[in-house]
């Protein structure tokens, strides 16, 4: 690898996206900022070919847990910075650090194809040939906000407050009492869902007239109803937010969140509530354009800060665009910015890469597991018999049918909880919970309250 091709090719894009070349300063009560007239990537490189075979991994693995824990000083430093590391005569590895006020999800997607074609015009290859961008990101601020005044926000208001009328919070029983403020830490269980799997379960999505999405949403909103003994369950899930022309192309933040109920009353069948999530959904997604934010005011529930406000749970899943290799690179996780998030990556072989990620103040490690586990056994059995009672699916591990068809129907009956290790009440309710999605908006229009450290990736 050349890396004087690749932090060229690095910096083109910091240059053509100048979100990532903007700094955030505090002046008399209001949050600045300045976008750099010319592109700068802090870039370090590190050579582990010295190190013995056997020492590199372990090299690799505590060099990528220090950057992840190095802060982003957005005063004085730009969002993004990048570490290539070579572990030997052929391989590296680079590692990039982004801050969330620069970047979401889609973004990552936009940077790998940006260095990747910038890289092979610098060693000889084929131009880069990336068309101009026809927004910037100070533009799509300025969309949001004129889209935010009138009649239009109200009318999306009228949408979120009946379909979230009478939501109340997602009571799962917790291996520990919960906190009275929400402390961010959390843990992972990651698992793989063969190709063969996937097969299968885009059936039922087809014979519905559903989508991958909805029926993987379907499956974990059933899991969580057996978890928790409760038939109303609400999922955020993240939107792209790019609802503005062109935005496609452009790195940012522009990510927002909708909520999704599923509606398990009256023991449905999988083919029942996979039908009740294809009818929700598509009315949520229309009227993502209202900020979540802006629905959480308006909706004011009780405002708790050892919980998000509206869902608890999130679940995502995301698609790489075609024409990019890439390959995942598991990092450590330290934290969950709620009670569970489940995260699922589509790959180009047909697999689904996912993660299950548990806030540790509630759940322990194994409760996770159980959980990852059920799902899987859910996703397994719907295919083939999507007409039965989902109250009568075994999602029990570690025993034969007939006797977890036994617990699922002393679950039914008793509301005992047979995944985690014991049920605990929540301790306290306080006051407003804090992490929310916010507006795109110009950094001088906001307060001083809303740092951009409130976001972290």
């Amino acid at each position: 690898m050349e890396t004087g091709a690749l932090l060229g090719a690095l910096t083109a894009v910091v240059e053509r996206h100048e979100v990532l070349r903007t700094s955030y300063r505090q002046d008399a009560g209001r949050l600045l900022q300045r976008i750099a007239p010319e592109a700068e990537v802090p870039f370090r490189e590190c050579d582990f070919t010295g190190l013995p075979a056997a020492g590199r991994e372990a090299r690799l693995v505590r060099l990528i847990e220090e950057e992840l824990r190095r802060p982003v000083d957005l005063a004085r430093q730009p969002p993004l910075r990048a570490v290539p590391a070579r572990v030997g005569l052929a391989g590296h590895l680079l590692i990039v650090v982004v801050h969330h006020i620069a970047f979401d999800g889609m973004s990552w997607h936009l940077l790998g194809a940006g260095p990747a074609a910038g890289y092979r015009e610098r060693t000889g290859g084929a131009p880069a040939a990336l068309a101009p961008l026809a927004l910037r990101y100070a533009d799509f601020a300025d969309w949001q906000a004129e889209r935010l005044t009138g009649r239009r926000p109200a009318a999306g208001l009228v949408h979120w407050r009946t379909a979230q009328a009478g939501l109340t919070p997602l009571e799962p029983p917790t291996d520990r009492p919960r906190p009275a403020v929400r402390d961010g830490a959390g843990d992972a269980v990651r698992f793989e869902l063969p190709a063969e799997l996937v097969a299968r379960v885009d059936q039922p999505a087809r014979r519905s007239r559903a989508t991958r999405f909805m029926v993987l949403l379907a499956a974990f909103q059933a899991v969580l109803a057996r978890f928790s003994g409760q038939r109303d369950i609400a999922v955020g899930t993240p939107v792209s937010g790019r609802g503005l022309p062109g935005a496609e192309r452009l790195i940012g933040l522009f990510v927002d969140t909708v909520v999704v109920r599923g509606d398990l009353s009256d023991e449905p069948s999988f083919r029942t509530l996979l039908g009740r999530i294809a009818a929700n959904t598509p009315a949520a997604l229309s009227h993502a354009g209202t900020p979540f934010e802006l629905v959480v005011d308006e909706l004011a529930p009780e405002r708790d800060l050892s919980r998000n406000p509206l869902f608890q749970v999130s679940f995502s899943l995301r698609t790489a665009p075609p024409g990019l290799d890439w390959e995942l690179v598991r990092t450590p996780l330290t934290g969950s910015p709620f009670d569970l998030v489940l995260d699922a990556d589509a790959l180009p072989d047909g697999r689904l890469n996912a993660r299950l990620r548990c806030a540790t103040a509630l759940f322990d490690r194994t409760t996770a597991r159980r959980l990852a586990d059920a799902f899987r056994m859910l996703l397994d059995a719907v295919p083939a018999d999507p007409d039965r009672p989902l109250h009568r699916v075994g999602l029990l591990t570690g025993q034969g049918p007939a006797r977890r068809d036994r617990e699922v129907q002393r679950d039914r009956r008793t509301a005992s909880r047979a995944l985690p290790a014991r049920a605990v009440r929540r301790a306290g309710r306080t006051h407003p919970a804090r992490g929310r999605a916010a507006p795109a908006r110009r950094a001088a229009d906001l307060p001083a309250a809303r740092s951009p450290q409130h976001r972290r990736e």
